[in-house]
């Protein structure tokens, strides 16, 4: 990837991270520095107080589904990376925000987590820690109606 794209790419989370905020929600940047190590995090971190959420930025001339699905898994370590850094409460959503030029942004999440957030419950990625390689991955876990805070 090119210096043209990477800075297209930061752009456009600066871009979604001004964008929530106006929303009302926090939102910033992930940063490697912020967890220490090879661990990764996401693009835009975004919190509503109670449920924290992994963002994905995918920001190109034309963005294709592709991009999309790549995003996706990238946003589940990038939750991963938040939870084993102790920086979020499991479980932690994981999104994929999107936008194309001249186009506006759209969110792509997994059918569990749509029907969690339409229910209520929390859906979400349980950091888990390979202390071999010492590399955070997820592992997905919806909670039960009783653990549901």
């Amino acid at each position: 990837m090119g210096k043209k794209q990477r800075d297209k790419g930061k752009r456009g989370e600066y871009e979604l991270e001004r964008l929530l905020q106006k929303f009302g929600f926090e939102a910033w940047r992930g940063s490697k520095a912020q967890a220490g190590g090879d661990i990764k995090l996401p693009d835009v971190v975004l919190t509503n107080g109670n449920y924290t959420i992994s963002v994905e930025v995918k920001r190109r001339k034309r963005v294709g589904m592709n991009d999309v699905m790549g995003g996706y898994e990238q946003a589940i370590e990038g939750a991963a990376g938040m939870i084993v850094a102790g920086m979020a409460e499991p479980p932690v959503g994981y999104v994929v925000a999107h936008r194309s030029d001249r186009s506006e942004w759209f969110v792509t999440m997994d059918m569990d987590s749509f029907v969690s957030l339409l229910s209520g419950k929390r859906f979400g990625v349980v950091g888990v820690l390979d202390t071999e390689t010492n590399t955070a991955y997820g592992k997905v876990e919806a909670l039960d109606e009783e653990d549901n805070g």
